[in-house]
């Protein structure tokens, strides 16, 4: 936890660094410690994996589709948000293994995937270990 104005700053000096590659792991947080800020840490049991790059963002959300995965291990408290728009599956859809957010609608078929707030998967259209996120352009 950071913050606000001090973040800010850190963050504007790691970007005048040619020789950062702008990452808290990697340059931020050992330029901190080096300059003998404070930093803590918390001991931590369990699934984590740093989601900084693509194939470990994809990795760690296929993770979410098996149910063998040590990530459910963690005993989530999940609650569902009734006000949220519900997303429409049509009866000519196939869908599984599959995470679907909010206000979309599949009439296609999904298998393996994750579909975020507002996702469209039209008649006849196969989406299979993806991850697709709203906002695009129809």
């Amino acid at each position: 936890m950071f913050k606000k104005d001090f973040l800010i700053k850190v963050l504007e000096e790691d970007m005048m660094n040619e020789e950062s590659s702008h990452d808290f792991g990697k340059d931020i947080i050992p330029k901190l410690v080096k300059e003998d800020r404070k930093v803590y840490a918390c001991p931590f049991e369990g699934y984590w994996v740093d989601v900084g790059t693509i194939p470990n963002y994809y990795d760690v959300s296929m993770d979410l589709l098996n149910p063998d995965s040590k990530i459910w291990e963690m005993n989530w408290d999940m609650k569902i948000l009734s006000s949220l728009t519900p997303s429409y599956i049509d009866d000519s859809a196939n869908v599984k293994r599959s995470l679907v957010s909010n206000g979309g609608a599949i009439k296609g078929k999904v298998s393996n995937s994750i579909l975020s707030d507002d996702v469209y998967i039209e008649e006849g259209a196969i989406v299979e270990d993806s991850i697709l996120m709203g906002g695009g352009e129809n």
